[in-house]
């Protein structure tokens, strides 16, 4: 993964494992440097990902069992899930609750607060 500068906007990717995804962040669930915050989703099974970070950085893809998708962001995120039940969710190091039932659509926003 490449290294983030602090202030450059939402920057990520999907990555084939939660190692690689994970290399460099921070683990102990605070911020990262110039109050950015990080998501990561790693896929236990095949799902639909549409992310939506500071309102800028709009994505969409598919993410297949295995893979992991890292972003870190600045303001917000949306993120819609088309399997909620098929992921598992970190956010700023801090493992979250499963965030829906398989096949389930959900579309979750961080930070929390800001829904």
């Amino acid at each position: 993964a490449a290294p983030v500068a602090a202030g450059a906007g939402p920057q990520g990717g999907v990555f084939d494992s939660e190692a690689a995804a994970t290399s460099g962040a921070d683990t102990d669930g605070s911020m990262l440097a110039g109050g950015t915050h990080r998501i990561v989703v790693i896929a236990l099974a095949d799902c639909w990902v549409h992310s939506s970070a500071d309102d800028s950085d709009v994505r969409q893809f598919s993410l297949h069992k295995g893979q992991t998708f890292a972003l870190t962001f600045s303001k917000r995120l949306t993120l819609k899930l088309g399997n909620a039940g098929g992921v598992r969710i970190r956010y700023n190091g801090q493992e979250q609750p499963a965030p829906g039932d398989m096949g389930q659509v959900r579309t979750l926003v961080f930070p929390p607060q800001a829904q």
